[in-house]
């Protein structure tokens, strides 16, 4: 008998004598269900050389990986491809989004699983133009005559776009030179390209490839452009109009193809916190325009990071940004995110993880959301050691390594197919 079985029959036996006792705490529970998931986590990495990690290997790890669900889903909550209606996910976070690794391994499973030939890339921004890492679907460098304005740089609201990001174009800038790639052989090269702005009945005409919008709303901020031949680079270049306003702010592309049912927009930005997106004037509208059914809040990292962490201030800011956003996306299911296990400045466990994961599992039972405990799946404290002698972390065990942003973003992959499926695990 393995030890994944073994610790699974422990922790069943377990855990109906301690539902059985009401002199057991609701706490000790839960450590026995991180004590379970602890040593199943260690058992199921051992499995295989890390050398060995195939796409297939992964999804299959992912697949029986313990306790990878989202809680607190309605019943009503499913999606086939064959019923005809279009699935928009819209995932929103810190450095592990921007990073888009493990976002393109969510895409790529969901992908396979429902059997379609491919997903939209969705939204991304050029962060390359402010000397950062661009999402794997874009190639930019900075260009004159544009000035990034990031939300985690400012202690102001503002009108970003859905990354916490912008880009200020003042007076007639060179033409924005953006290449295409890519990102995985499961995504669809756009033949739809939409250009998000700050919303202005002053903004300047905009052509991208050298042609004007199909359509523009000025009110919403979005210019659609459709290509017989999906491109592989992107010119967009502004035209004063006639008393026009100079000032032109850009918020992201997103890169669409209506031949896929799925789409899976990931929009993070490095060092985000939950403040960073409540000084984004825009996130909510800029949600409304993308119109999606599942919105992923994948929060808490950088909260818990600062010394200051204050569970009962973070809960209160976390309640108004959901708040805000479900104003302006009223139909959407929310799903909140729990932050990784990780080392506080490479030294020793961040305890503070442990409380801003609590804090954000209750507020989304007391907010009617769902929620996707990464803490407790990943093994709860303590797990990033195993991750990391595992190949799977980065040299600073706060972020991941490649490979374990794959096998992250797999396991969301996994937990979202549950769920639209309402599979049993």
């Amino acid at each position: 008998m393995s030890m994944g079985t073994r610790c699974a029959l422990l922790s069943a036996y377990t855990m109906r004598r301690v539902s059985a006792d009401s002199h057991h705490s609701r706490c000790y529970r839960i450590l026995l269900l991180l004590l379970y998931i602890t040593l199943a986590v260690h058992s199921f990495l051992q499995a295989q050389p890390i050398e060995n990690w195939t796409d297939d290997y992964i999804d299959q790890l992912a697949a029986s990986w313990p306790a990878n669900v989202i809680d607190n889903v309605p019943k009503w909550l499913r999606w086939s491809p064959k019923g005809g209606t279009r699935m928009t996910i819209v995932q929103i976070g810190d450095s592990h989004v921007q990073g888009d690794v493990a976002a393109v391994a969510t895409r790529t499973y969901l992908t396979r699983a429902f059997k379609l030939s491919g997903g939209a890339i969705g939204f991304s921004f050029p962060f390359g133009m402010a000397r950062s890492n661009d999402p794997r679907a874009i190639r930019s460098h900075s260009q004159s005559g544009w000035t990034p304005v990031m939300a985690t740089k400012t202690k102001v609201e503002q009108p970003f776009g859905i990354a916490g990001a912008a880009i200020d174009a003042y007076s007639k800038p060179t033409p924005m030179h953006v290449g295409l790639r890519r990102d995985s052989p499961y995504s669809l090269p756009p033949s739809e390209v939409q250009v998000l702005f700050v919303p202005s009945q002053k903004a300047p005409a905009l052509r991208l490839n050298g042609v004007f919008p199909d359509t523009i709303d000025k009110d919403k901020g979005t210019a659609r452009f459709s290509f017989s031949t999906p491109p592989q680079s992107l010119t967009l270049s502004l035209d004063h109009v006639e008393g026009g306003l100079n000032t032109f702010r850009f918020l992201g592309f997103v890169l669409d193809n209506q031949a896929s049912p799925l789409v899976f927009h990931a929009a993070g930005i490095n060092g985000a916190d939950v403040r960073t997106h409540l000084r984004n004037t825009m996130l909510p509208f800029e949600l409304a325009v993308l119109n999606p059914q599942i919105i992923i809040l994948s929060l808490g990292t950088n909260d818990a990071f600062n010394t200051q962490f204050d569970p009962v201030s973070f809960r209160a800011d976390y309640t108004q940004l959901i708040r805000r956003i479900r104003f302006m996306c009223p139909k959407a299911f929310i799903v909140l995110a729990t932050p990784n296990d990780h080392l506080y400045r490479n030294r020793e466990p961040n305890t503070r993880v442990a409380d801003a994961a609590e804090t954000i599992c209750n507020l989304a039972a007391d907010e009617g959301c769902g929620v996707w405990d990464f803490y407790r799946i990943m093994g709860g404290e303590g797990s990033i050691y195993s991750w990391d002698s595992h190949g799977l972390t980065a040299a600073d065990r706060l972020h991941f390594s490649p490979l374990g942003y794959r096998l992250q973003g797999t396991l969301l992959g996994v937990a979202l197919y549950r769920m639209l499926t309402q599979e049993p695990k």
